[in-house]
């Protein structure tokens, strides 16, 4: 048996183990609970190469790493490199960017919200990610009628290689740029069954059960055309700012932990962070204005719900996504340099685009 083959198993092992466990003990059964879970290390929800993963998962999350690398390509799967990222607009220096707007305006009843019921973070990062990347020119060009559903999460985890609890960040990331888009709504088969994705909580356990072979390929064939065409890995906070100025979707799968009360430096929107979870989330905006803080401050989704209390939200960021939470810029590259961190863009080769402003000088 290869290396590859040897460290498989063993993660897959792992992740049926811990399904069961999260079963058990009923561990989504509230926000609460779902914290304690993450925060205490008894969850891993995104299979990465860190110090608080178990030894035979980190090999694990490495071999994903290397194989998303190589189907990307050497000279692509690099921000830094990546096709059209040279020509990427740079021009966010003092600006607040705030993308996720377009789609709180398009879907105001179910953008950004929703609270975990299995251990699918990472396909929930990377579905925000997917709708903000294409919420990005909806918004833009205000062609309100392109915009039909919010995506679903179950294609994204059934894309995960096994039918356990947990993904591979790296994995999904680049099945995001394969499968074309699922939006929740019922969608009927080649032999006129319904399938119903019309909500999370009814279609939840079908990413679930289907782990090990992806969704029947009719499903991946219904938007081919559509979603996510470019993953590349970001590592520095130029290529974090420059591709959220520039719409793309960007997620994080790392070890940082954050607290669920605001109030760092007397800021009450700002979080600190504090423990550690092996937890994938979406970075949905920045403030480069030092308006409120002397740093560079970062606007995170979380998919827990109502998970935290925060004071002071700026009316310059306009309504607050479920659970969103601020960290500074030194704080989130903690979690950037630490983890896995993609931006995934809606074209072949990273493209330059330009957003409408929404109402006020400075911010996009």
């Amino acid at each position: 048996m290869s290396f590859e083959q040897t460290y498989t198993e063993l993660a897959e092992s792992f992740f049926a183990e811990q399904h069961a466990w999260s079963d058990r003990n009923q561990v989504f059964r509230s926000p609460r609970s779902t914290f304690d879970a993450y925060d205490s290390g008894d969850l891993i929800g995104a299979a990465i190469d860190a110090e608080i993963v178990p030894h035979d998962l980190r090999q694990y999350a490495r071999i994903c790493r290397d194989e998303a690398r190589d189907t990307i390509g050497r000279s692509e799967y690099r921000f830094g490199t990546a096709s059209g990222t040279g020509s990427l607009h740079r021009d966010y220096r003092g600006q607040i960017c705030i993308p996720y707007r377009h789609h709180l305006k398009l879907d105001p009843q179910q953008a950004y919200r929703e609270r975990q019921l299995q251990g699918d973070c990472v396909s929930m990062s990377k579905r925000t990610m997917r709708d903000q990347a294409r919420c990005f020119d909806i918004g833009a060009l205000q062609q309100a009628e392109d915009y039909v559903k919010r995506s679903a999460t179950a294609d994204l985890y059934s894309m995960r290689g096994h039918t356990g609890e947990g993904a591979s960040p790296s994995r999904i990331a680049v099945a995001a740029t394969k499968i074309g888009i699922l939006l929740e709504t019922v969608v009927t088969s080649p032999e006129g069954e319904d399938w119903d994705f019309s909500s999370y909580d009814r279609y939840y356990k079908i990413g679930d059960r289907y782990g090990r072979t992806g969704l029947p390929r009719w499903i991946f064939e219904l938007n081919a055309e559509y979603g996510p065409r470019q993953v590349a890995e970001i590592d520095t906070e130029e290529e974090l700012l420059t591709a959220l100025w520039n719409g793309c979707g960007v997620g994080v799968g790392s070890s940082s932990g954050v607290s669920n009360r605001g109030g760092k430096d007397g800021v009450g929107f700002l979080s600190a962070l504090r423990g550690s979870w092996a937890h994938d989330m979406a970075i949905i905006g920045f403030d480069d204005s030092q308006q409120f803080h002397r740093e560079t401050l970062i606007i995170w989704d979380q998919s827990w719900g109502e998970w935290n209390q925060l004071s002071d939200w700026p009316n310059e960021y306009g309504p607050r996504p479920q659970g969103a939470f601020v960290l500074t810029l030194s704080d989130t590259m903690r979690a950037v340099r630490g983890g896995e961190c993609h931006a995934l863009s809606d074209s072949q080769g990273f493209r330059p685009r330009r957003q409408a402003t929404l109402g006020a000088e400075g911010r996009i």
